[in-house]
């Protein structure tokens, strides 16, 4: 009976995508769909922008601005997120 050690990757067995490869593919499907919406259906783009921006783009415009001005990008995004709830919540008021 015979034995074999492999170390390291092996290139003749099959090995199943990780987390990463599955992430790359998702935000490249994602960004691909963005982008044939921009091109060929400019209703869609105005959906879109109102499903994910909701509220006023101020907010928005704010966190780029912040983000471009050197903050981190954690901060500015909680910021965002803190603005959009707050006047998520004064308008349910």
């Amino acid at each position: 009976m015979g034995y074999r050690i492999v170390y390291g990757a092996d290139p003749f067995i099959e090995q199943k995508p990780g987390k990463r490869h599955l992430r790359s593919l998702t935000a490249g499907f994602a960004l691909a769909f963005l982008i044939l919406v921009r091109c060929f259906w400019p209703q869609g783009t105005a959906l879109l922008r109102r499903v994910l921006l909701p509220g006023d783009m101020a907010a928005f415009q704010q966190m780029t601005d912040e983000i471009r001005a050197g903050e981190p990008i954690a901060d500015a995004v909680t910021a965002f997120c803190r603005s959009v709830v707050e006047e998520a919540v004064g308008q349910a008021d």
